[in-house]
């Protein structure tokens, strides 16, 4: 992660097309503040949760921890995991 996640011009930037890796510095680098950022509800937790189980395969879908997993992905099938409960 770095300073083009938050950026306006993330999608239209030309320092990012030539530079692959994270970018630190930028001269044009522009935060939106006109919409703040909202803390998510316990429904919306709740929702987000019931999607993981639902679109989890492989262990995942029974997982105990599957709400505080930080390896999953939505692409990946996970068969072998050592944190698994």
């Amino acid at each position: 992660m770095d300073i083009c996640c938050t950026c306006i011009f993330q999608n239209n930037c030309a320092l990012r097309r030539k530079n692959p890796g994270p970018i630190w510095d930028c001269s044009e680098f522009v935060v939106d503040t006109s919409e703040k950022a909202s803390e998510p509800t316990l429904d919306d937790l709740r929702n987000e949760l019931k999607s993981r189980r639902h679109e989890s395969k492989g262990l995942c879908q029974n997982c105990e921890l599957l709400e505080t997993c930080s390896w999953y992905h939505k692409e990946a099938v996970i068969f072998h995991c050592e944190h698994y409960q």
